[in-house]
């Protein structure tokens, strides 16, 4: 059924998507008080005992009934107030149960059957290897029980879980555990009691066979919380670096915030194939891949990510539990909010290194979406399902969003509203409305013109003119939306620096007095002028990447290079060199469709060869010099141009590579082969991430030569490195190498790891991402692998996600193999009811952009989909937008 927060919307007759609509939405007519949940727990079947306390909401309409959601449910009794009610007073449908002639307060009681090990959804109660666990985000309860599944309906839970000793001996629910008991039968029961009201979405339990390792968290206040860390007995090893993870996490916010940590009890649970990461209270579950970690079978990226993910989801405790969303249409409240705060947190780990790899993320997963036929804004208007709400515009975007509100305030102001928004809003579920009211009183101004980002779909594009001006330079910087000619303009900051030719830093004044390293674009069109500069002068714009615009060009080559060799922000640096190879790999595409050879003799090497020395003078800077280093890809290539050249992009920045690798050969395999410090290889260590980012740049280089000495090194890398990030490195490279030694390398590596998922995830995902000749025969034949299982989310997301989202070169091979494997597991995903079509399909969305021939392909895959019978709501929907626009 619709999402009963919302009311059917509009269904078009010739497409049967039905929309729900933020404009109407309405407040439930009752209010849940407290819940008791008793299960008893079985793989097989599971029998569920709700307790509803509730009352109507004040000014509710009288005579409404009650409406609860529920779906693929066995329903084995109802009471009202102890008594059974009569068949006339309860109606089930669909994916509802309406109960009539409630009185003012009431309690309800529901007995439902359910059978997880059936449920192949993700969501709801469901079974991943032996362990009952639950998935409840976004409205996973109702797969539980019929219940008000709706963000703004909290309450207080109770929770009693009861199950067979033996196979189930560890049960986890939210709060504290307020009773133990053994039961006759060899059961045992275990009774939750969480103080604190929450969103259905936020519940959680687990029930399995659990290893832990347990710790404390001591803050500066001398409370103390109790830490531990479960997974199963096999892999408990692996988890000391989580634990230690959530403990910096929980004191960085408290540091950073002014957050303690509310709950006596805080547990991570890992399980092989769970969907992601959740957030519930107290209690966050994770795939394995989430949380184990150590140089042995983990790599650097993995562990950057998995400290990220999981200071993520305790960030929730506040940003997300505390104070929730009135309805998903604000899923960024929560979710914008908090990528925000997860990404501040590791820059404050990594510095500035790190602002380029979320960037670069924006480049690759947002600034598509935006210019596309998804886009939206970050608090949506409609949708067709609420899974298709969880995209990199509601996150990234999200979070650049609240970046620019901490930029226009500053940190102590925008600390402060963040502090006056939950301090006001505690156990509530408001809207984005109100933390932008939160920011507007700490930073004492009006953004009412600001809230326009969070309304407003696509990306602007803002162009940049300078003019000598009475010995200075004026500035105007001009504003525009090409998917809305007429919205009204946005508020965009633009943090500015200035250089001369020889790359010393000037600081000039503005002519108003205004701050020089701060514009603020207001209008369609902003002119600044800035006092006493050279009218040779290089601007730096947009440092940090300000604000989540596309840039029009407007340096040269030599203003990059000043910048590339000079600028003190990362970001400025590594965009100069992004710039600098981009415009090279276009021109030679262009070139190369017109009949000339691909030659790169008139490229800046140079410059690049500068930046290893750099690197070898000052090894602190390794991190940021790998990303200038690093050749950009499809889609910063394609960004701004008329269609999508896959081929002769490709084609060019293979030949690019090779140029850098053959002339650069000393200098990159001098860091390829640097063996770093005693203790740099432990994760998090910032100058052996270094060390081994810019490794792996430099053998990417190498391995685009693809000669006998490159192929060799790669295969000793990937059989005897020190560390898991050198060996996947290398292993990554070999797949795009030519040679009998790819497969050699290939299978020692699976012989040696395929007892640890993880690992055997990775395995999957270096192949997944081979672009060299005949490379799709090979992904696709991994189907069929006895390891590949399509039922495990993290072998799914290796293979599928990875060819599907980031191979931009085997995906559209010329027979359209890749778009018709993606239409087969679109829909099986839908056969399943599992959510991931939205994630899938970012470079279908764009098919339109691609040449005649691949746009033909790919149209003839997404109206196999549309054309299927019985498809789901949301699966329908998103297709036909992608064909509709």
């Amino acid at each position: 059924m619709a999402d009963p927060s919302h009311p059917d919307g509009d269904a078009s007759p010739d497409t049967a998507v039905r929309l729900h609509r933020r404009e109407a939405w309405q407040p439930w007519d009752h209010e849940l008080e407290r819940v008791e949940l008793a299960f008893e727990l079985d793989a097989e079947c599971t029998v569920v005992t709700a307790s509803l306390q509730l009352h109507r909401r004040s000014g509710a309409d009288q005579a409404a009934p009650l409406v609860l959601s529920g779906r693929e449910l066995t329903l084995l009794s109802v009471m009202l107030d102890g008594r059974e009610l009569s068949d006339g007073q309860v109606a089930v449908g669909d994916r509802t149960l309406t109960v009539h002639g409630l009185p003012e307060r009431f309690e309800l009681c529901l007995r439902t059957r359910l059978e997880p090990v059936r449920n192949l959804s993700g969501r709801g109660l469901f079974v991943l290897g032996g362990t009952l666990v639950t998935q409840m985000e976004p409205e996973g309860l109702s797969r539980v029980t019929y219940f008000p599944d709706r963000p703004d309906v909290l309450a207080r839970y109770r929770v009693t879980l009861t199950a067979d000793a033996a196979r189930y001996p560890v049960l986890l629910s939210n709060g504290d555990c307020t009773e133990r008991r053994e039961l006759p039968d060899g059961r045992h029961q275990v009774v939750w009691d969480d103080p604190f009201r929450k969103p259905s979405y936020v519940f959680g339990l687990v029930a399995g066979d659990l290893a832990a390792i347990r710790d404390t968290c001591r803050f500066p206040s001398g409370r103390e919380v109790r830490l531990a860390v479960y997974a199963p007995v096999g892999h408990i090893r692996h988890c000391r670096f989580a634990l230690e993870a959530v403990r910096r996490a929980m004191l960085w916010d408290e540091a950073t915030y002014g957050l303690e940590c509310d709950v006596n009890d805080y547990s991570l649970v890992a399980l092989p194939g769970f969907p992601g990461a959740m957030e519930n209270k107290g209690l966050n579950l994770y795939d394995l891949a989430g949380v184990l970690a150590d140089t042995e079978i983990t790599t650097d990226d993995e562990a950057l990510t998995i400290e990220r993910i999981i200071a993520h989801e305790y960030f929730h405790n506040w940003t997300g539990n505390r104070v929730t969303c009135r309805d998903w249409f604000q899923l960024s409240l929560k979710e914008g909010l908090t990528r925000f705060r997860d990404q501040t947190y590791i820059d404050d780990r990594l510095g500035g290194a790190y602002r380029i790899d979320t960037v670069r993320a924006l480049l690759r997963n947002q600034f598509p979406e935006d210019d596309g036929p998804n886009r939206h804004p970050i608090r949506p208007e409609r949708y067709a399902d609420v899974e298709e709400l969880y995209t990199a515009t509601v996150y990234e975007k999200g979070a650049e969003v609240i970046r620019m509100m901490h930029t226009l305030l500053g940190p102590a102001r925008f600390t402060a509203g963040v502090r006056d928004y939950l301090a006001r809003h505690d156990g509530q579920a408001v809207t984005t409305d109100e933390f932008v009211d939160a920011m507007a009183r700490a930073g004492g101004r009006d953004l009412a013109a600001f809230r326009r980002w969070y309304v407003q779909a696509g990306r602007p594009r803002v162009h940049v003119e300078r003019q000598a001006q009475d010995g200075g330079i004026a500035l105007t910087l001009t504003q525009t939306l090409a998917v809305a000619p007429d919205a009204l303009p946005l508020t965009i900051p633009v943090r500015v620096s200035w250089f001369d030719r020889s790359g010393q830093a000037l600081s000039p004044q503005l002519a108003d007095g205004g701050d020089p390293a701060l514009i603020e674009i207001a209008a369609a069109a902003t002119r600044v002028v800035y006092a006493d500069l050279p009218p040779d002068a290089v601007p730096s714009l947009f440092e940090g990447l300000s604000a989540p615009v596309g840039i029009e060009p407007h340096l040269d080559s030599d203003e990059r290079l000043v910048l590339l060799a000079h600028a003190t922000d990362p970001w400025a640096r590594w965009n100069a060199a992004q710039g600098l190879m981009t415009d090279a790999i276009r021109a030679q595409a262009a070139a190369a469709r017109d009949g000339a050879s691909l030659s790169f003799a008139d490229f800046p090497i140079q410059a690049f060869a500068r930046l290893l020395d750099e690197a070898q003078e000052a090894p602190d800077s390794r991190l940021v010099l790998a990303e200038l280093l690093r050749v950009p890809d499809e889609p910063v290539l394609s960004d701004g141009q008329p269609f999508i050249d896959v081929d002769g992009h490709h084609a060019a920045r293979t030949a690019l590579r090779a140029s850098l690798g053959q002339a650069l050969r000393p200098q990159l395999l001098r860091a390829v082969q640097d063996l770093g410090e005693p203790g740099d290889g432990e994760l998090m260590h910032v100058g052996g991430l270094g060390r081994r980012r810019l490794a792996a740049v430099c053998l990417d280089l190498l391995a685009a030569v693809g000669d006998d000495e490159v192929a060799r090194l790669c295969h000793e890398r990937v059989l005897a490195a020190p560390t898991m990030t050198e060996r996947f490195d290398a292993l990554a490279c070999l797949v795009d190498i030519e040679h009998p030694l790819r497969q050699s390398a290939l299978d020692a590596f699976i012989d040696r790891w395929r007892d640890h998922p993880t690992v055997v995830a990775k395995w999957f995902t270096a192949q997944a991402l081979a672009r060299s000749p005949g490379a799709i025969e090979r992904i696709m034949a991994l189907q069929i692998h006895p390891l590949f299982d399509p039922q495990n989310m993290a072998l799914g997301l290796a293979l599928l996600g990875s060819f599907f989202r980031q191979n931009r070169v085997a995906f559209h091979d010329a027979q359209g193999r890749g778009y018709e494997w993606l239409a087969d597991v679109l829909l099986m995903l839908d056969r399943l009811g599992r959510p991931g079509a939205v994630w899938l399909t970012p470079q279908i969305s764009q098919w339109r952009r691609h040449l005649p021939e691949r746009q033909a392909a790919m149209r003839r895959a997404l109206e196999r989909v549309a054309g299927t019978a019985g498809l789901s709501n949301g699966t329908r929907g998103l297709v036909m937008r992608f064909l509709d626009e």
